[in-house]
């Protein structure tokens, strides 16, 4: 056993409140983790959806943009936005796209 100088040992005795209470109050790590993983990958998802709608589709009906996006525009109406839409340019910032 490694002790001070005054001989008292140095950390090899779990602290009284961990012995009355044990660690369950801590929770499980491993639920956790897999609670974080599950997140991660409903996002990871969504994102994929969301770039999946907002496409380049070419130039709009006028030739004002060179890319318009397919999700925003609306054809045919002469509403157009051009790609990257502010959507896509959000998760671009972001480091999403």
């Amino acid at each position: 056993m490694n002790t001070t100088d005054d001989g008292q040992p140095v950390g090899e005795d779990v602290p009284v409140g961990f012995q009355l209470m044990g660690t369950a109050h801590l929770g499980s790590p491993v639920s956790s983790m897999l609670a974080a993983a599950d997140l991660i990958t409903a996002r990871t998802l969504a994102i994929e959806e969301v770039r999946s709608l907002h496409v380049p589709t070419g130039p709009d009906e006028l030739g004002l943009f060179k890319d318009c996006c397919q999700a925003c525009s609306i054809r045919g109406a002469g509403l157009a936005v051009q790609y990257p839409c502010p959507t896509i340019r959000i998760l671009e910032r972001h480091g999403l796209a």
